[in-house]
């Protein structure tokens, strides 16, 4: 029997709270590197490929240092930055339809981008720790 059967998922810890603080800093880095990226080239191109554009640029940055500061994972090969990509497709083609979505609603925007944001950063957490640097 289980002592802490919501602490506990495939007998590792479900969510650690240090990890999870620095995450959340790693977050809030990607993040802006990521607004940065979408006012910028929004200059340029509409709201989609912006946001595209600093989706690109925010995963490569978030790789790096989600895997070796925050989930410490020493898996080799190809096969975590696959699955760190997956789940950042998923959010991304989320966050996409959510703006669509807010866009429709008369969200401006910077509303929709921001808005789009939690459940985007909570999904990719959970997806992170336990598929893409799950250390077999």
């Amino acid at each position: 029997m289980l002592r802490h059967p919501v602490k506990r998922l495939r007998g590792r810890d479900y969510f650690d709270p240090a990890e999870f603080v620095r995450f959340c800093c790693v977050g809030i880095a990607n993040t802006l590197l990521d607004f940065c990226v979408f006012l910028l080239a929004g200059l340029l191109v509409p709201p989609v490929p912006a946001r595209a554009a600093a989706w690109v640029c925010a995963v490569s940055f978030s790789y790096v240092l989600n895997k070796r500061r925050v989930f410490h994972a020493r898996s080799k090969g190809a096969l975590p930055l696959v699955r760190f990509v997956t789940v950042n497709v998923l959010g991304l083609l989320l966050g996409l339809a959510g703006m669509k979505l807010l866009f429709f609603l008369g969200f401006g925007r910077l509303a929709a981008y921001a808005a789009t944001l939690p459940a985007i950063a909570l999904g990719n957490y959970f997806g992170y720790k336990l598929w893409s640097f799950q250390d077999k």
